[in-house]
């Protein structure tokens, strides 16, 4: 589940620069040591174009995880789901959906045979990881998933309800199912039994004229004054998420994510709110996860170290949690994907910073000061900065500390300069570079 949340997250980054890999096998996925996924082979193939390779054999190792579409009009995003959903049947049941006969057979395998099941081969899979797969296998692309992200986020349910041990049913009780999300209404009109109405035959009447056309146009009328007079859907949308976020409850975190997404995505003037309340959801989650000790070695790095902070907090120790969280302010983009773990590890950082009470001896406050002065790395200049602030403004007027607090002013301005020179691995003393000592 969790390599398929990554390669989900590596499609959406993908399709978001108009880009497809079109040919997604297991061979081309790479498995890094602390479980990160990489993906080779991509060509810069773009969507809605003719691929580079369209005229070229296709082997047969390679079309078994092709989508049927792409034999024909080529390759586009529903086409690496469909990639994507070749391979986890693989992955779970040790065999391939189709098995790799001729070219031909198998194409028609894949468009008029029934959608295999997980299940059948796994009676033990879950029912939303059976669902996922099987809707990735469907011949049509419109009843596949209708982004990347919306698998990865269905991933991360199933992990959220691996982890809570809260059964699917529940779930689905509330309405919320991540896999209908942007669902196409044509397949759900099917469902529900309504036929697509005959066509008429086209009179000599001028359409300004007709009957049909004149209710039409007023009933647009009636409509859209009655739809100047009700609020946005957006402002719905980002009102209920706003109230699911505040709950106690962290599935519904997650579901208010999958809400925000087509806000967010869609731009306009709740789109700020909505991003904002999308990176709420994900801090009460990071939080929520690390204090309940579900912070493994399949997330990314930055989620792996902030889990490790809240462990050394919860021990007591304060010190190595402090240079935890510093390392993480140090690393993580304010502004980037992962800015919600840069906010929670920043505001930490100064609690437990203020936590630390200062030496009162000049002699100790001296060495602190020494330890600053030699700080290298990122997170280390970070801490070093909040300390000669603290002591600054802490003994500024007490007597017999005015050597101190002015040789602690003279190492922050040299230490302000560094950081803003990019972190230079040579401390200062008098502003006089010297080597770092091993």
């Amino acid at each position: 589940v969790e390599y398929g949340r990554q390669i989900a997250e590596m499609l959406r980054y993908l399709h978001s620069q108009d880009l497809v890999h079109s040919k997604l096998t297991p061979e081309k996925i790479l498995i890094t040591n602390d479980h990160m996924i990489k993906i080779s082979d991509l060509r810069l193939n773009r969507t809605r174009r003719r691929r580079w390779d369209a005229t070229r054999r296709r082997e047969l190792d390679i079309a078994a995880y092709m989508s049927p579409e792409q034999y024909k009009e080529g390759a586009s995003e529903k086409s690496d789901f469909y990639s994507l959903g070749v391979i986890l049947f693989e992955m779970l049941t040790g065999k391939l959906p189709y098995p790799p006969d001729t070219l031909g057979r198998m194409t028609k395998m894949k468009l008029n045979s029934p959608v295999p099941s997980v299940a059948t081969h796994m009676m033990n899979c879950p029912i939303w990881l059976d669902q996922i797969v099987t809707q990735m296998l469907s011949p049509d692309p419109r009843k596949r998933p209708h982004s990347a992200r919306a698998i990865a986020m269905t991933f991360e349910e199933i992990n959220n309800i691996a982890a809570t041990k809260k059964a699917a049913v529940s779930q689905m009780a509330g309405g919320f199912n991540p896999l209908t999300v942007g669902q196409d209404k044509t397949e759900a009109r099917r469902l529900l039994g309504m036929k697509k109405r005959k066509k008429k035959k086209v009179s000599d009447v001028p359409f300004y004229q007709r009957t049909g056309f004149q209710i039409t146009a007023l009933v647009a009328i009636l409509g859209l004054t009655v739809f100047m007079m009700i609020p946005d859907d957006k402002q719905k949308i980002v009102d209920q998420a706003r109230v699911m976020i505040d709950s106690e409850d962290s599935s519904e975190w997650t579901e208010a994510r999958i809400l925000l997404d087509p806000v967010i995505d869609g731009g306009g003037a709740f789109a700020e709110t909505a991003e904002a309340l999308y990176f709420e959801a994900c801090r009460k989650t990071l939080v929520f996860r690390a204090e309940n000790g579900q912070s493994n070695r399949l997330q990314s790095e930055n989620v792996q170290l902030f889990g490790k902070g809240v462990r050394q907090q919860q021990d007591g120790l304060v010190d190595e949690a402090c240079e935890t969280f510093a390392e993480l302010v140090a690393a993580v983009e304010p502004d980037g994907k992962e800015r919600h773990i840069f906010f929670e590890a920043k505001e930490r950082l100064e609690k437990l910073s203020e936590l630390q009470e200062l030496p009162v001896k000049p002699e100790l406050l001296s060495e602190l000061i020494n330890k600053a002065r030699n700080a290298s790395s990122p997170s280390q200049l970070l801490r070093a900065h909040d300390l000669l602030v603290r002591i600054t403004l802490e003994f500024a007027g007490v007597e017999g500390y005015q050597d101190i607090v002015a040789t602690a002013s003279e190492q922050l301005q040299i230490l302000k300069k560094r950081i803003a020179d990019g972190n230079s691995d040579k401390p200062e003393i008098n502003g006089t570079a010297q080597e770092t000592p091993e």
